[in-house]
């Protein structure tokens, strides 16, 4: 059954527009963005957080290892930096342009390039990190699957690139996934389909064994900025035309919209989406400064 979703709660004290959202070890998350502060909203229930970090730039990308309390961020000018319990670790200038996704390896982690490089960093000794040019253009998003032991990067070329996690090598290009930049990627919950939303405004589901092209549905009005799974059998979606979108993972039927002011939607662009699993609970934020908390009906 797919469920339907109301607003709970608007969460404000952003200066800017907010690009970051993680979930903590607990009852609450973390949240970051244009105004360059990282705040932490301990509880749902409660509406004021608690600023953890204040960075001196924009940030567009950022890694939570919630129970370490280390955050890494990546900014418009390339610079990769690690925070840890409120101080700064170090400060490193990684990519000649943006800094547009950061992803966890486990034993190491991911930078992604608006200069086409994948930077590979060691936890244990980060100011060694191997660069690959995996692009001419822009890597938007990463995506790490554990099961397969394999990392999915989509490009503002339009491709979509799978990697071997453990050697860093390419094992195929899907040229031409999107007319253009592929912003966001996410697995079923089985697996077996592998899902991307792009500038062009559409959804594609890929069978995720061959890479062949299943379904495909122009999902919104605008770009889509975020995937995520949500409960049962639901993929929901964050675009540029302000809308959040629910739909059944399956079959990509559309199932609820979620806008202002009909649901106490954004009124700006939604950039980011968390589902918490525990709390079933979805936030979702944009450029309307604010975070949102849906429950379910």
């Amino acid at each position: 059954m797919i469920p339907k979703f109301r607003h709970k709660k608007q969460f404000l004290g952003h200066n800017g527009a907010v690009f970051c959202l993680s979930k903590d070890s607990s009852r609450g998350f973390y949240s970051c963005g244009s105004d360059g502060m990282l705040v932490h909203w301990e509880d749902h229930n409660k509406e004021d957080g608690r600023l953890v970090a204040r960075i001196n730039t924009s940030v567009y990308a950022m890694l939570c290892i919630a129970e370490k309390q280390v955050f890494l961020t990546g900014n418009l000018d390339g610079n990769l930096q690690w925070i840890q319990e409120g101080a700064e670790r170090f400060n490193f200038k990684a990519h000649t342009k943006g800094i547009y996704a950061i992803e966890d390896l486990g034993d190491r982690f991911l930078s992604l390039g608006g200069d086409g490089r994948l930077g590979v960093w060691s936890w244990q000794n980060p100011k060694s990190p191997l660069f690959i040019q995996l692009s001419d253009s822009a890597l938007r998003t990463a995506l790490f699957s554990r099961v397969e032991d394999t990392v999915y990067i989509g490009s503002s070329d339009g491709n979509i690139y799978v990697l071997d996690a453990k050697s860093m090598t390419l094992i195929h290009t899907k040229e031409e996934a999107h007319a253009n930049s592929v912003f966001t990627l996410c697995l079923s919950k089985d697996g077996a389909t592998l899902f991307s939303g792009s500038r062009d405004n559409f959804i594609k589901c890929w069978n995720r064994n061959d890479y062949a092209l299943e379904h495909v549905v122009p999902a919104h009005a605008a770009t889509i900025n975020h995937l995520v799974n949500g409960p049962n059998e639901v993929l929901i979606s964050a675009g540029r035309d302000k809308e959040i979108r629910i739909w059944n993972d399956r079959t990509l039927e559309l199932k609820q919209v979620l806008k202002a002011p009909r649901d106490q939607g954004h009124v700006n662009s939604v950039n980011r989406l968390l589902w918490d699993n525990s709390a079933s609970l979805l936030y979702s934020t944009g450029d309307d400064k604010s975070i949102i908390c849906w429950e379910i009906e």
